[in-house]
């Protein structure tokens, strides 16, 4: 007959350490990996927004993204797990933010610039206006 040997105190404090620090990480990774996913879920993508060639050329230096937040003015939603009508409807909703984000090729920086929405520019065929108004009568291309 064998006898068992007693499991050292000192071993069982580390084991029920090792196991609760285990614990917390994957519990950790798990609700960032949840709120990741959370949070891209909520960006709607519009593609080919702009000519190819743009795009193309763009591409070359990097990325560079255009993010809008739509201040809403339709009568049901369009966007949302509420979403009844089109992203973008002409005069339904202006921005009210606007960024514009590049990621150079070597991705050592970020650049970031905000456009506040009450700048007066030049829209192509409107005249002088908001820039938000810009989006409201062409959406992300204008």
């Amino acid at each position: 007959m064998t006898e068992k040997t007693p499991v050292s105190r000192k071993k069982r404090v580390l084991l029920a350490a090792g196991g609760v620090l285990l614990l917390l990480v994957v519990s950790v990774g798990g609700l960032l990996f949840e709120r990741e996913r959370h949070f891209d879920g909520n960006i709607e993508r519009l593609p080919e927004v702009f000519p190819a060639e743009d795009r193309a050329t763009a591409s070359a230096a990097g990325e560079t993204w255009l993010m809008l937040g739509s201040d809403t003015r339709a009568a049901s939603a369009t966007t949302g797990d509420d979403a009844q009508q089109a992203s973008w409807k002409y005069g339904a909703q202006r921005t009210d933010t606007i960024m514009m984000v590049h990621i150079p090729r070597d991705r050592k920086k970020i650049f970031l610039v905000s456009f506040p929405r009450d700048s007066y520019v030049d829209v192509p065929g409107h005249g002088p206006s908001k820039i938000n108004a810009a989006y409201s009568w062409g959406g992300p291309p204008l």
